[in-house]
């Protein structure tokens, strides 16, 4: 018979997919993920749409320092 997971275990688990999968954009200082249940969803997959979501208050200690989406347009449209 297979042990339940602790919740001590669950938690851990998903500290470890949280700094996987959410990164903090050294531009802007927000955090930001890819939406995989939106982005996945029918109508989103059929456009070819990727969902993100942001968090402004969200700690940045430990993430993958990587631009968001948000400040790459913002570069990429600027007037120099």
């Amino acid at each position: 018979m297979p042990t339940p997971f602790k919740k001590s275990d669950r938690t851990k688990s998903d500290a470890k997919r949280a700094d996987k999968n959410i990164k903090a954009c050294p531009t802007c200082s927000i955090c930001w993920e890819i939406d995989k249940d939106a982005s996945t969803s029918v109508c989103n997959k059929e456009k070819n749409l990727v969902i993100y979501s942001y968090y402004e208050d969200f700690p940045t200690y430990g993430k993958q320092l990587k631009e968001c989406p948000r400040c790459k347009i913002k570069l990429t449209r600027s007037y120099v």
